[in-house]
C-alpha cells in the first residue's frame, strides 16, 4: 500500500486494518518498504502478508488515529 504522510505528524498514527466484512476491522502488521521524498510529505510504502482466499473477498484501510 502506498500513501502520502506529511514530514513531521509525531501526534497521530497509521495502521492498515483488514476486513472480508466491511463492519469487523483487524490490524494487520506491516514493513515499511520505502519512503520518498515528495517536499511538504513523504510517499511511504508498507507492505504486509495476507492470506486471501478464492472464495473470500479481503478489503484493505488505512486508520488513523491520534496518537497516545
Amino acid at each position: 500500500i502506498r500513501f502520502p504522510w506529511a514530514k513531521g505528524m509525531t501526534d497521530i498514527q497509521y495502521a492498515i486494518q483488514t476486513s472480508s466484512n466491511m463492519v469487523d476491522w483487524s490490524d494487520t502488521p506491516t514493513v515499511l518498504i520505502d519512503s520518498l521524498d515528495q517536499g511538504t510529505h513523504e510517499l511511504l510504502t508498507v507492505e504486509t502478508d495476507i492470506e486471501s482466499s478464492p472464495n473470500n473477498r479481503l478489503l484493505a484501510r488505512i486508520r488513523i488515529v491520534t496518537a497516545e
